[in-house]
């Protein structure tokens, strides 16, 4: 630290005066005098005035810090030094946050007595301690690390590599959970935009009446509701790299933005008067393969052709079980590296276990059975005795005879169930019955895929489960 106990500086970076206040009286209660900005660039400007002296700690709000995109400037400021950052973000941002580069994450909304950790942690000198772990959880790995050699997941890096070596779009296909997003990140890491910010928009999550807004932003007053200016997750990504996962599930008209920006590098927020340049490359990643979207009339035949500058086809674990025991060891390594513990390998029998699954959620399943199975091992192996526990922790294998699947749509006093919870068992079947093909269960349903979504939030399901 910079000063005393008495004098340390917390530097507050929130937009929002309510909350400010709010921030600023709790760190009050722990001896911190703090330093109030509502922007960066208002931040930045109290950090040159003379006399300012340097902040011992910077709390910042995600969103006002671009998305994370604004944390290595703030690190690297040499009025702030080594001062550890704190976000305060949404749950689901969580990785991201770290990834970019803060000591301690802050889940809105926060309370008081989880501030006071926080900044009491400073105090012990914990963020030393928190860094590593940010580093294993958010650090993207390298092509070189990706586990593999079936011959189409080294066709897939092969790609990956020719790809991060020049500046085109890239398109990722793939089932869900084969490693877009990782994979999208890894092609980051090797480019020459290594060291700008690297940007993830899951398309799908977003909802279609706010994605035109926070990929694009918007000015303040441009529709109702717009109280503030919002810089969008492209001009966030300026510089470096925007990975937009499951891209077929962006509206027509924003397809046409989209396509604007692939092919002249501008972007106009809603309310502009004038577009903006910024110097961006598009990874985006499909589940499954564009073409069946563009078949089916859901995504722009031109808009899928200049995405496609490199295309990455990434195999199911299914297409390459050869690789699951050296893959599933490279995932007890890391889950042992950052819960800190674990088995670190596996032996042949459980590894032959491993084969013989059906795996419809791929690396993704894998990494959450081995987190759960590990909990179970005192020792450094995962053995064939504790596999019975996969039973339990996979989803079973999809069923051809529907007739055996049955639908309770009486409870056991005979009374009608909730339909909610009717509906929650139909979309269970359904994702059991197609292996997880999510495209197909929301065909079969007759719904749209960010619909199917949204319900598996509003039902607490989750997809894997």
């Amino acid at each position: 630290m910079t000063s005393t106990a008495a004098e340390r500086l917390l530097l507050l970076i929130d937009d929002r005066p309510a909350e400010a206040r709010l921030l600023k009286a709790v760190a009050a209660r722990a001896s911190w005098r703090t330093l109030a900005a509502a922007s960066m660039g208002e931040a930045m400007a109290l950090l040159r005035r003379p006399g300012t002296p340097p902040p011992d700690a910077v709390l910042v709000r995600w969103d006002v810090a671009g998305h994370g995109s604004a944390i290595p400037a703030i690190i690297g400021h040499h009025r702030i030094g080594k001062a550890p950052i704190l976000l305060l973000t949404a749950q689901d941002e969580m990785t991201a946050a770290l990834r970019a580069g803060a000591a301690d994450v802050l889940i809105e909304p926060v309370s008081a007595e989880r501030l006071l950790t926080a900044l009491t942690n400073l105090d012990a000198g914990l963020p030393a301690a928190l860094r590593p772990l940010a580093e294993k959880i958010g650090r993207p790995i390298a092509i070189e690390e990706m586990v593999g050699t079936a011959p189409a997941f080294v066709a897939a890096m092969g790609a990956a590599r020719r790809a991060a070596r020049g500046d085109m779009p890239v398109l990722i296909e793939g089932a869900p959970g084969t490693g877009k997003e990782s994979l999208a990140g890894a092609i980051h890491a090797a480019s020459l935009r290594a060291a700008r910010p690297f940007v993830v928009v899951n398309c799908r999550t977003v909802p279609r009446n706010v994605i035109d807004s926070e990929l694009f932003g918007h000015e303040q007053g441009a529709f109702p509701g717009a109280f503030e200016r919002r810089i969008g997750r492209a001009v966030a990504a300026d510089g470096g790299t925007l990975f937009l996962d499951e891209v077929t599930t962006l509206p027509e008209e924003v397809q046409a933005r989209l396509l604007r920006l692939v092919r002249m590098g501008e972007v106009r927020a809603i309310g502009a008067t004038a577009p903006r340049r910024i110097d961006i490359r598009i990874i985006a990643g499909v589940d499954g393969a564009i073409g069946d979207a563009i078949e089916a009339g859901h995504f722009g035949v031109e808009l899928g052709r200049v995405l496609a500058g490199a295309r990455i086809m990434l195999p199911s674990l299914a297409e390459r079980r050869e690789d699951i025991p050296a893959l599933a060891t490279a995932l007890l390594g890391v889950i042992r590296a950052v819960t800190g513990a674990g088995p670190t390998a596996i032996s042949p029998a459980a590894g032959a276990i491993l084969q013989g699954q059906d795996w419809p959620h791929n690396v993704r399943q894998l990494q959450s059975v081995l987190l759960r199975l590990g909990a179970h091992v005192a020792g450094t192996t995962l053995d064939a005795d504790v596999m019975n526990d996969l039973a339990r922790t996979s989803p079973p294998p999809p069923r051809s005879d529907v007739s055996a699947m049955p639908l309770e749509i009486f409870d056991s006093n005979g009374h009608l169930r909730p339909l909610e919870a009717i509906e929650a068992d139909v979309i269970r079947l359904a994702i059991d019955h197609y292996s997880g093909r999510m495209s197909e269960v929301a065909r079969r349903l007759g719904i749209g895929r960010s619909t199917l979504y949204r319900k598996l939030g509003e039902l607490g399901i989750h997809e894997a489960a």
